[in-house]
């Protein structure tokens, strides 16, 4: 039997727009949690549209890390 380790470790390997894909249909599979109230969904389907749309851009792991580390 496969462990979720070496799953994980084959699948990181992966070009990202599969592990996106991968990841979308995972979050997709989850029941949606009861405690997420209105207001946090507004936000965070505002947020998903302002990247979605250009309006602000994500950072990779690598930058993220960096400013991290500044702080």
């Amino acid at each position: 039997m496969t462990s979720v380790l070496e799953i994980e470790q084959a699948l990181v390997k992966l070009p990202r727009i599969d592990r996106t894909h991968l990841v979308k249909s995972l979050l997709r599979s989850l029941d949606k949690p009861e405690y997420v109230s209105d207001e946090e969904k507004e936000l965070l389907e505002r947020r998903s549209n302002e990247v979605r749309t250009g309006l602000v851009t994500s950072l990779s792991l690598d930058e993220l890390q960096s400013r991290v580390g500044k702080v």
